[in-house]
């Protein structure tokens, strides 16, 4: 396996760099890289990651548009759906494209503006019905209970630290 991952190094490469002028300063036997090939896949990671930036805040920007579209449409087909049901007292329209307005009588809703305030209220009068429980593990109080007492708890995985972790951390602002 190791041949075949050492074999197709030099292609991979080519492929990352595939859109680019860059030279590939590759080794004779394929055995590691060098300093200024480093220093190229960093910078091309930089690249890469500016130009998802990119794309991220356009979608995100072409989202927000959709979005009010939509809701403009929905504003419009409302006020058609409103006339029509004041002028034929129908709540639902089946349209030939196969689209159905319908009109509904909103039900009533809870609106919580301060949770924190809802939730002493709740603690002082004890109303628990109107509470929620969630129990959620502590990953350090585990560990230290499994150093202290030797006890693995049922359904708890304890992972080794044998090996290492990678990252590469791109200094210029931040990012790994």
């Amino acid at each position: 396996m190791e041949n075949n991952i050492t074999t197709t190094l030099p292609e991979m490469l080519a492929q990352i760099f595939a859109d680019e002028a860059e030279t590939i300063e590759s080794t004779e036997n394929n055995s590691g890289i060098s300093l200024s090939l480093a220093l190229a896949l960093t910078h091309k990671k930089r690249a890469m990651q500016k130009q998802y930036d990119m794309i991220r805040t356009w979608l995100e920007a072409e989202r927000q548009k959709k979005e009010y579209r939509e809701k403009f449409i929905d504003y419009i087909l409302e006020q058609f759906m409103m006339n029509y049901f004041s002028e034929t007292g129908s709540k639902t329209l089946a349209l030939p494209n196969e689209f159905r307005l319908s009109l509904r009588k909103k039900s009533e809703s809870v609106e919580i503006e301060d949770e924190q305030a809802a939730i002493k209220w709740a603690l002082e009068n004890e109303r628990d019905e109107i509470l929620k429980t969630e129990y959620l593990l502590r990953k350090k109080e585990i560990m230290a209970h499994v150093k202290a007492t030797g006890e693995l708890p049922p359904g708890v995985k304890i992972n080794t630290g044998e090996g290492f972790s990678f990252s590469v951390k791109d200094q210029s602002d931040g990012k790994q």
